[in-house]
């Protein structure tokens, strides 16, 4: 279905929609206000993006034949609408704790947020790079995008040191991949998108002093032309100014999270088009928003217990499931030998994505809930 409907049909669409908005708004003067800094749906979006891509990761292993620019492949092997969900709902929630904690207060609040359960998985990828790289070499059937994955696990470990180092500060990012291969997926793939969360931490405090210095439209636009401009140069993904826009746009979201403001939604989201459909990951983004101001269907969907507790663990499942996926399959592969592709589909979708969960809610309960307390309770409990 996606690939049947234009752009510009789908744009206009959103336009209608968020048109429609606007004068129920105007025509409900009493309405709720919502708190910004409490929107549970968020939280079940993201854990719902968080399975869209070990979805989108376990049926390429699987060796299912989807291809990520064709059908239903744009949907289930395709997990860049995710990850920009990802960044909006940074650019999103992080704005609130940039804007009332001193810098340094809220650098240690993210890396204790990214750093442990990050470096835990880390340190077990690189423990099973052989192990992953014999799991796809035996792998008796065909596979989608196999060249690239091996060719980021064998730069793995032609370049280990350096790219060691480059993840263990999650800086990787900001090295292009023409001076040290496989940059953006080495050892990690999926950490491509969390070195890029870390770029934006470092220069958010700068990006909302911009911000404030102006509501007006103009403005606004001007700076997200050129942050446009920018990811059109650098399309190295796990660089920040490939994204910078994503997460400005979603900075914005939260500057005007008001039922008089909705307005403007829209029109970053016509601006954005000019990156493609990368830009349908804000229509998604504002819909969710849109149906937590008038107690939408939407809204209780991302906020019943399953979405939550996906969103409680989404973090770490995004860490771990790689793990999950590869040890899985070279159980599956080279220790059991099957010999049947439907089975081993089967076998590897289901065990990984219990074993993913597993893990995950572990890594939360043991690791990341534990370190988050801990930020808190040594940086300033006041607000700048």
């Amino acid at each position: 279905m996606l690939q049947k409907r234009s752009i510009p049909g789908i744009c206009s669409e959103a336009i209608s929609i968020s048109m429609s908005a606007l004068i129920y708004n105007m025509k409900q003067p009493g309405i709720a206000v919502v708190n910004k800094e409490k929107l549970l749906a968020l939280d079940g979006l993201r854990g719902w993006m968080a399975l869209w891509v070990w979805v989108t990761h376990v049926v390429t292993m699987a060796t299912l034949p989807l291809v990520k620019t064709h059908g239903i492949g744009m949907v289930l092997a395709n997990g860049q609408y995710a990850v920009c969900v990802f960044i909006l709902l940074s650019g999103f929630v992080i704005s609130n704790s940039a804007t009332t904690h001193s810098w340094g207060d809220f650098i240690i609040r993210r890396a204790f947020r990214l750093f442990p359960a990050y470096l835990i998985c880390l340190a077990i990828s690189v423990a099973i790079v052989g192990l992953s790289i014999e799991l796809i070499e035996a792998t008796p059937w065909p596979m989608m995008r196999i060249d690239d994955r091996l060719k980021y696990l064998h730069d793995s470990l032609e370049h280990f040191w350096p790219h060691l180092g480059l993840h263990v500060l999650l800086l990787h990012g900001l090295v292009p991949d023409s001076v040290l291969s496989s940059t953006s997926y080495a050892f990690m793939g999926q950490a491509w998108s969390l070195t890029l969360e870390w770029q934006y931490y470092l220069i958010a405090g700068l990006l909302m002093k911009l911000s404030f210095k102006s509501k007006h439209l103009g403005f606004e636009l001007a700076v997200l032309i050129v942050l446009l401009m920018m990811a059109k140069v650098f399309t190295q993904p796990s660089f920040i100014a490939s994204y910078l826009w994503l997460f400005y746009i979603g900075h914005l979201f939260w500057k005007h999270f008001d039922q008089h403001e909705l307005w403007r939604y829209p029109v970053y989201f016509v601006i954005s088009l000019a990156m493609g459909p990368k830009a349908l990951a804000i229509l998604l983004f504002g819909l969710i928003v849109y149906s937590s101001f008038h107690d939408g269907r939407l809204k209780h969907f991302f906020e019943n217990r399953v979405s939550l507790f996906l969103g409680k663990i989404s973090y770490g499942f995004y860490c771990v499931h790689m793990i999950s996926i590869f040890l899985t399959g070279y159980v599956l592969i080279v220790v059991l030998k099957l010999d049947s592709r439907v089975l081993y589909a089967v076998l590897l979708i289901s065990l990984s994505l219990v074993f993913s969960l597993v893990l995950s809610a572990l890594l939360n309960r043991t690791v990341e809930q534990p370190m988050i307390r801990y930020a808190r309770k040594i940086t300033a409990s006041k607000p700048r």
